[in-house]
């Protein structure tokens, strides 16, 4: 008799107690060891085929908590989904970053991808306008810069709001830091800013009076010629003031109107990041206010553009401003974005990396292991490291290696000869822009690995990334184009009309299993579908992912093709929970 999903779901409770008071803790078996060296091994209790083994820290059993087939029988009946996209290639993430996602993995039970693109994400947004790549050389006019735009699509519950606060907190509790400490010269610098409007409003008055008055004597024209010259003096210190801004630090922002980022990159000096679980910026910027889509800011930040911005008591400029975006959202979200034009037009999406981590439901255990506080500190100092770290001028600027640069020229032509064989179709201006992802990726992978001695000053040396890390880099790539071709080229639209087929299919292979449908009985069923043509596709995509099962034949008339049920359906009911 099969055993139930309570009791397999009781056995392994009891099996992880045991092994708990056997075993001890994660936390106690790391006591004593070095922090520096210590390597976490992650523990999952889940079904990890189709997932690339993560690395040597990482050794996942095979061992069920539950059958899964059991869980998602009903589910998998009626839901498909058609992306076999790859595992993040995590043995590509510098070590402590690395161990940390694997820790967080583990304690949360979602996937190590969504803490792996978020992790890089947060390293990005760490070093955003802090370095600049010249993969031609300094003399060229292609550069990238360490800040990264992405987006990570997950369904609601698959641990989103979890592992990017952890990720998050170390950096504001940084940041909390910093302004506790400068809550005296914030207060000095907005009372004199106040000081400076309040005279200027003043001055304005009192000009607006002494013109009324009816008589002109020489001491009245004196009193006006003074008061406009003591309010050119307030503008000219409040210009000053807002020129040298002393405000609280923001790391980043969860949302705000163009304007409003704007203004945000201005006191942060031309630096700003956007870090959310919500997806509310797209429509504030698609003109939920103003009804107008307003992408400039965000479109220049991308690239090291200028940024102008007029205000009422005189203008401001910055030559340079960088942004760095780390969306963790629902896949509504994109859905929403896409259909906006002047994101795809202004190329907006473009600009993104996108990533769907797995789904962990149905494979998640109820007690898992606390994340090592060894692995904590190591993190937390490195975040603090990499948003601390000033490099100067020359420092600032890194090139790739001779190796290197062969092997990104490889990629070039690779990236290059995708226009000509279909590979890019759809996708051209993401094509365009992923090898310059590639070379960000590449950056920040550099300077992670390097921040200690990159914050000691002056080193010619460390100013050249090598082949390994670009290589390293591409992987992360490849990763990210799989993920990007599944995010914008109409997967979504694949889903539903393939789950339409099943919906419309399926009660008539539940009467008989063995029943056999032609193509002709299944667009009378399906009658969305124009003809033959529209439906076949969709026909073959069921079949590739074994939720039906063709047979060809040969009639008078020609080919043809019927259509039986595969495993994939479930129709076993013994097997649903």
């Amino acid at each position: 008799m099969q055993e139930s999903v309570i009791d397999v779901f009781t056995k392994d409770i009891e099996n992880q107690n045991t092994k708990e008071k056997a075993h001890g803790s994660v936390d106690e078996l790391n006591k004593g060891g070095a922090t520096e060296d210590i390597q976490f091994e992650s523990n999952f209790s889940m079904d990890t085929s189709g997932c690339q083994s993560s690395n040597e820290h990482s050794d996942c059993s095979t061992e069920k908590v539950v059958d899964l087939d059991a869980v998602k029988s009903v589910k998998r009946g009626s839901s498909v989904d058609f992306r076999k996209l790859p595992s993040f290639p995590i043995d590509s993430l510098p070590r402590v970053l690395r161990d940390f996602v694997l820790a967080i993995a583990e304690n949360t039970q979602s996937s190590p991808d969504l803490g792996a693109v978020t992790g890089l994400g947060v390293c990005s947004a760490c070093l955003t306008g802090k370095a600049i790549l010249y993969p031609k050389g300094e003399n060229s006019t292609w550069k990238e810069s360490s800040n990264l735009y992405i987006m990570v699509l997950a369904n609601s519950g698959g641990g989103k709001s979890p592992v990017l606060g952890t990720l998050m907190s170390p950096i504001e509790q940084h940041v909390l830091d910093i302004n506790n400490a400068n809550k005296r010269r914030i207060a000095e610098y907005r009372a004199q800013v106040d000081i400076a409007v309040g005279s200027i409003e003043s001055c304005k008055r009192a000009i607006a009076v002494a013109a009324t008055t009816k008589e002109s004597t020489r001491s009245n024209r004196l009193s006006i010629k003074e008061i406009k010259h003591n309010m050119e003096v307030a503008t000219v210190d409040l210009i000053n003031l807002q020129e040298n801004p002393v405000c609280e630090r923001e790391f980043s922002v969860t949302n705000a109107t163009p304007e409003a980022f704007g203004d945000y990159l201005v006191e942060n000096g031309g630096v700003g990041n956007i870090i959310s679980s919500e997806g509310g910026i797209f429509e504030v910027f698609a003109g939920l206010y103003s009804g107008v889509p307003n992408l400039d800011v965000l479109l220049n930040a991308y690239d090291g553009g200028s940024l102008r911005i007029r205000r009422k008591y005189g203008k401001q400029s910055i030559d340079h401003t960088f942004a760095s975006t780390n969306l963790v959202v629902q896949q509504t979200v994109l859905e929403e974005a896409k259909k906006v034009k002047a994101f795809v037009d202004r190329g907006l999406l473009a600009r993104f990396l996108f990533a769907f981590p797995e789904s962990m439901a149905g494979r998640r255990r109820a007690v898992t292991d606390e994340i090592p506080e060894s692995l904590t500190q190591n993190y937390a100092a490195l975040v603090v490291k990499l948003e601390s770290l000033r490099l100067s001028d020359d420092m600032s600027k890194f090139f790739f290696s001779e190796d290197a640069d062969l092997l990104w020229q490889r990629e070039f032509m690779r990236i290059e000869a995708g226009y000509c064989d279909g590979e890019n179709d759809g996708l051209e201006p993401d094509a365009s822009k992923h090898l310059g992802k590639i070379c960000r990726i590449a950056l920040i992978l550099h300077i992670v690995e390097n921040v200690d001695e990159l914050a000691k000053g002056d080193n010619p040396f460390l100013k050249t990334i090598g082949c390994d890390t670009l290589e390293r880099a591409m992987e992360i790539g490849r990763y990210f184009w799989a993920h990007t071709k599944a995010a914008l080229i109409g997967t979504r639209e694949k889903e539903e009309f393939a789950n339409y087929i099943i919906e419309k299919i399926k009660p008539a292979f539940m009467k008989n299993r063995t029943t056999i449908l032609t193509t002709s009985k299944i667009l009378d069923r399906c009658r969305k579908f124009k003809g033959k043509e529209h439906i076949e596709p969709y026909l073959s995509l069921l079949c590739e992912y074994d939720y039906l099962v063709e047979n060809s034949g040969k009639s008078r008339k020609g080919s043809y093709s019927t259509y039986g049920a595969g495993p994939a359906l479930h129709l076993d009911k013994s097997k649903r929970c």
